[in-house]
Parts: C-alpha cells; sequence; structure tokens
C-alpha cells in the first residue's frame, strides 16, 4: 500500500508523467517557465539544468518529436499554439 502512494504522489504534480522521462521533463519545463516555447528553447533549458543526452539525433529534434506526440494525444497537459509554439494546459 506505502508503494501505491509513493507512485501517486511522484504522479500527482506533473499530470501523470513520471518526472525522470523524457516527456515529463518537458511537461516540467513548461509549467515552470509558464510560457508558450519553441522546441529548441525548452531543449536548451534542459541542457542548462543539467540533462546529459547522448543520442543519435539532436536533443531539438527529440523534443520537437516529443511535443508533436504530446499534443496530438493531449498527454501531459500539453498543447500546441501554432507555428511550432507549446504551452502547458
Amino acid at each position: 500500500m506505502a508503494q501505491l502512494e509513493r507512485n501517486a504522489a511522484a504522479h500527482a504534480g506533473n499530470n501523470g508523467a513520471r518526472p525522470d522521462s523524457m516527456p515529463g521533463r518537458i511537461a516540467a519545463v513548461l509549467r515552470e517557465q509558464g510560457r508558450p516555447m519553441k522546441a529548441a528553447e525548452i531543449a536548451s533549458v534542459l541542457e542548462t539544468q543539467g540533462l546529459k543526452y547522448e543520442g543519435k539525433h539532436p536533443l531539438k529534434i527529440i523534443v520537437s518529436t516529443e511535443l508533436a506526440r504530446q499534443s496530438k494525444k493531449h498527454a501531459y497537459g500539453i498543447r500546441k499554439l501554432g507555428s511550432g509554439r507549446y504551452a502547458a494546459a
């Protein structure tokens, strides 16, 4: 039972996104900034927060793909505002 409570508490503040997942981190950045942002801006904030990404594709491409996926599914409270700008709902 304690495990369920810890899981619920971990997910309560970010609309179900795990804080250590990429969608969770993106949603957290948008909420913290409180303004619409583009994928490149979010990627730079993630890097300044200490994210060490060593993948095949640039981080801004990964962020852009996740933003498109999240807004299409209406997941994590992310919505597209047009012209590549996204905001937290």
